[in-house]
């Protein structure tokens, strides 16, 4: 929304990637925002879409 400075956010991520050989990768990340809870909760289900996470997963290339 341009002009609302409630709706403004910045979002960032840190993670790290391992290569396990063989074509398999494992990743972990936290990500997290600064987005105001009273703005970027869902109305359907009054949840706050901005909450921070961590993450994992294991890729295979081929």
């Amino acid at each position: 929304m341009q002009h609302n400075s409630n709706t403004s956010y910045t979002d960032w991520k840190l993670g790290l990637t391992k290569d396990l050989g063989k074509g398999f990768a494992l990743a972990v990340a936290y990500v997290d925002t600064n987005a105001k809870e009273s703005v970027y909760t869902s109305a359907n289900r009054g949840r706050y879409l901005g909450k921070a996470a961590a993450w994992a997963s294991i890729t295979k290339t081929f």
